[in-house]
């Protein structure tokens, strides 16, 4: 009797080596190379030790080959090998991401600085002195501080923070009294003012309590006669202003 013995196909010279990638969003996998001929490969791809048919997120796999023969007459002598693919997270693009500074004038109304062009999956928190921030609407330095974060396991941000000034400047105001008639023998009284330059916000008014004032050396008894400068302007402290004010005048008349 004869016995035929399978030749044996040298397969360890088949090369299936550990492979790193970056994230791109399709399936990835390492590839055999340097097959024989009468030889075919099959792959098995695990990740956390579980069967997955693709490899596609951020992680690191586990890929086995499979190596037989496609002749009876043949055997192989190495019949799997293994690698490791590592998946690793892609970086975002930020080049289009903006976070300017910013100069507005006190108007009474909120003001905020943004991130722009943010790409798709990054979310992002405001915060001035360590204090969520929103916006602000009074005068002030606000050094803004922008945190980046990605809600993608399969990116990462090259930067995290990013920061801009929010500058409000204070509101240019200028109040001027109007002058004041008066008969000799009868006590003056202020004529209400005019803003010479700039705006007051209506809700500010109030806290503003602009008052006008006459000096106090014009009375019922003062003489007859144009009295300079006598009429002022007084108010309360606002940072959200700079005011600056101007006199008027006491004009004293004949009693007719």
């Amino acid at each position: 009797d004869y016995v035929i013995t399978a030749e044996s196909i040298d397969t360890s010279v088949i090369e299936f080596e550990d492979k790193e990638v970056i994230y791109n969003g399709t399936a990835q996998t390492i590839e055999a190379t340097n097959i024989p001929e009468k030889v075919s490969v099959t792959y098995a791809i695990y990740l956390n030790e579980v069967l997955v048919e693709e490899a596609i997120n951020v992680g690191e796999y586990v890929i086995i080959v499979t190596i037989a023969s496609t002749d009876e007459n043949y055997t192989v002598s190495v019949t799997s090998k293994e690698a490791t693919l590592t998946i690793n997270k892609a970086t975002y693009d930020m080049s289009g991401v903006a976070f300017e500074d910013l100069t507005v004038t006190y108007d009474g109304t909120n003001h905020m600085i943004n991130v722009e062009n943010l790409p798709e999956n990054v979310i992002v928190k405001y915060y001035v002195d360590e204090e969520e921030f929103s916006g602000a609407k009074d005068a002030g330095t606000y050094n803004v501080t922008a945190e980046l974060e990605s809600t993608n396991q399969n990116f990462v941000l090259s930067n995290k923070y990013l920061s801009a000034t929010l500058l409000i400047k204070q509101k240019e105001l200028t109040l001027k009294p109007n002058d004041v008639e008066t008969i000799y023998g009868t006590l003056p009284t202020p004529n209400g003012y005019e803003v010479i330059s700039g705006e007051i916000i209506e809700s500010d008014l109030e806290t503003l309590n602009i008052e006008v004032v006459i000096d106090d050396s014009i009375n019922e008894i003062t003489n007859v006669g144009l009295y300079k400068n006598k009429v002022s302007i007084t108010y309360t402290l606002n940072n959200n202003y700079d005011i600056q004010t101007q006199t008027s005048n006491v004009d004293v008349k004949h009693a007719v």
